[in-house]
């Protein structure tokens, strides 16, 4: 018989801590953009020309028909001193076999008990 060149390994559920955090466009980006320019007394082709980019992008920023990519909205924050981000942070979850199943019969009989 062949030798057990492998051994078989106890596979135990694991924990693991997620925490995300991430910047996330405000929703009202266009407004916060169009009253900042506004505000500066500026024009589109200005602003544009400012930041070295078109004046189609900046107006259609400001409607709301495009949302700026990064770098867009890094060199409109720097800009115009305004915050177009927000910081949203997730709480951890616990990500394991377990919890992605649902509820078990177990878990059903358990509340059952729990609420009589």
């Amino acid at each position: 018989m062949w030798p057990k060149l492998f051994k078989k390994r106890n596979m135990k559920t694991r924990y693991r801590e997620i925490e995300i955090d991430e910047n996330v466009l405000v929703s009202n980006y266009g407004v916060v953009v169009r009253q900042a320019r506004e505000k500066s007394g500026l024009d589109h082709a200005t602003l544009a020309s400012k930041i070295s980019e078109k004046k189609s992008i900046v107006a259609s920023v400001e409607s709301g028909n495009m949302r700026p990519n990064e770098k867009l909205i890094k060199k409109l924050e720097n800009f115009l001193k305004i915050k177009l981000t927000e910081n949203v942070e997730s709480n951890p979850e616990l990500n394991s076999k377990k919890s992605s199943k649902g509820l078990t019969m177990g878990d059903l009989l358990k509340q059952a008990m729990e609420e009589n």
